[in-house]
């Protein structure tokens, strides 16, 4: 990623870390991971207060966000639209997904919100926000969603990474990334 970066194949990307005390103690792993089913739980306290970051920091983004399960993210879509975002929410089950995804790749919505469906084999070009509420410890798996934005479109000077949560994939992103 960073030779392609370099090389001007990818956007560059400035990371933004906004601190926030998320107690992750309460959540156990599976696989080498967090288990998913107790992250949502976990982040619903800080929900409105980065939705609040996200007004001030990125509310003329264009924005793909990755959250926990599909609960959490319907519950973020609702919290984004009662402060001014255009959102939606797509998960595995909508029946729709087709339709949302073009309405967002069109500029109906400014923000997609999603369960990890997103992560691998999506692609639009003029995404230049995306934010991780999707705690991981899995490099490879921080990297796809980071990739979600880093397609070059006109236009587009760099991809904007909003990490809310300093888990150790913070570190993976400075590695990767102009900070």
């Amino acid at each position: 990623m960073p030779k392609a970066i370099k090389e001007g194949y990818l956007s560059p990307i400035k990371a933004l870390t906004i601190p926030l005390k998320l107690d992750l103690s309460a959540v156990g792993q599976q696989a080498g991971d967090f288990k998913t089913s107790k992250l949502g739980s976990a982040l619903d306290p800080y929900l409105e207060s980065i939705v609040d970051e996200m007004v001030r920091v990125a509310s003329d983004r264009k924005i793909v966000v990755f959250l926990p399960l599909v609960k959490t993210s319907q519950k973020f879509t609702e919290l984004l639209n009662q402060k001014g975002f255009k959102a939606t929410e797509v998960n595995g089950e909508s029946k729709d997904r087709a339709e949302i995804l073009r309405d967002f790749d069109s500029g109906k919505y400014n923000v997609l919100c999603n369960s990890m469906l997103l992560t691998e084999g999506w692609d639009c070009p003029s995404v230049d926000c995306v934010v991780v509420l999707r705690p991981t410890k899995i490099r490879s798996l921080y990297i796809q969603m980071i990739g979600r934005g880093t397609r070059l479109y006109p236009g587009k000077t760099e991809l904007l990474l909003l990490d809310f949560l300093w888990h150790p994939a913070h570190l993976i992103a400075s590695y990767y990334c102009r900070i």
